[in-house]
């Protein structure tokens, strides 16, 4: 017998509200069965449904389903579900995000909380500097480089947020570098590429937590800085930036157990200053500056299993994005130049 979409529209209304997941699954197969003739019914559907019945797991793998995520309606909804039931305590640090040094507060650091829309000063840096890159590990975050005072740094300080009391030195990293990017993975905190002395690097280091010192690693396939670094799936991922006078879109990967590089597919459009995060094992990179020093306004996401870069959407304006964190189920990124703050949700639509 062959179910229609009024059939599916009356099995919803008249059905025990408390097994909206399993709904969810059978809307999903009815759709599948003929996607090119139902694909359009399933917003309608699926708005029907009580997102608040499923558990969050459930929520957050209906996320990744290709329906839900390749359409707006059903992408907004999902997402002003999980951010009315599941959304943490006022005083949760999952709201909080940092604002360190920089080119006119070198040695200030600042908490700003998204929900309170608070900023608070927390103990001043020991050394002022711009162009550094810092990590957060545990409750820890830890700044590395930069510059200041017609120098290049290799120094590095981390603050305790338990203690909040000062910023203690760390051991100094091996090469000075500023423009450069960093992430951490596993016990291990690396930083790669830079610019030091009029010359871009290709070096990376990394830093144990367990014996505090800093040890090289293979260097990159190209020099850059001003890239996006990320780790995703066991791989750190080195991300456009700029190259030799020219903007790269060429994009590697390092195989922390091989000690390897192996490039990979290009970005759709050369940038740097870019920010670059990972959710659901998907890589995005975000807004930056073209090769003419224009500043972009377009999104692309990497899937690894695919591996290739698609662009999403644009930014309603244009900029520089400096900062970029994840808070619930959004990212709110710091723009540079225009010092606004940015919210991106699962839906490929950005707003202020």
């Amino acid at each position: 017998m062959q179910i229609n979409v009024d059939d599916i529209s009356g099995v919803i209304k008249l059905r025990n509200k408390t097994c909206e997941e399993a709904v969810f699954t059978g809307i999903v197969q009815w759709v599948n069965h003929n996607p090119l003739l139902r694909e359009k019914m399933f917003a309608n559907l699926f708005s029907q449904l009580e997102l608040s019945q499923m558990g969050y797991d459930f929520m957050t793998a209906a996320s990744k389903e290709n329906l839900v995520r390749s359409n707006l309606i059903c992408s907004n909804y999902l997402v002003d579900n999980l951010l009315k039931h599941y959304r943490p305590t006022a005083n949760s640090d999952l709201y909080k995000f940092l604002v360190i040094g920089g080119k006119k507060f070198l040695t200030n650091c600042v908490a700003y909380d998204v929900n309170t829309k608070q900023a608070t000063q927390l103990p001043k840096l020991n050394t002022g500097r711009m162009r550094a890159t810092s990590v957060n590990v545990g409750s820890k975050v830890c700044v590395f480089g930069g510059a200041g005072e017609g120098k290049v740094y290799k120094s590095c300080e981390m603050l305790d947020f338990v203690e909040q009391t000062k910023w203690k030195v760390m051991p100094d990293m091996l090469k000075s570098r500023q423009d450069f990017s960093s992430c951490s993975f596993e016990d291990h905190i690396y930083v790669t590429g830079g610019y030091n002395n009029y010359k871009r690097l290709s070096s990376c280091e990394r830093f144990s937590s367990n014996n505090n010192t800093w040890s090289r690693i293979k260097d990159m396939i190209h020099a850059r800085d001003e890239h996006g670094t990320v780790v995703c799936d066991r791989f750190l991922y080195c991300i456009g930036g700029s190259g030799d006078n020219k903007t790269l879109s060429s994009c590697e990967r390092f195989d922390v157990r091989s000690d390897v590089w192996n490039e990979i597919a290009p970005l759709n459009q050369a940038r740097h200053g870019l920010v670059t995060v990972v959710l659901n094992k998907e890589i995005y990179a975000i807004g930056g500056l073209d090769d003419e020093g224009q500043y972009l306004s377009s999104v692309e996401r990497f899937n690894p299993e695919i591996g290739k870069w698609r662009i999403l959407h644009h930014f309603n304006m244009l900029a520089t994005v400096h900062l970029l964190v994840w808070l619930e189920i959004k990212f709110l990124s710091l723009e540079g130049k225009m010092s606004k703050i940015v919210c991106y949700s699962f839906a490929p639509v950005w707003k202020h």
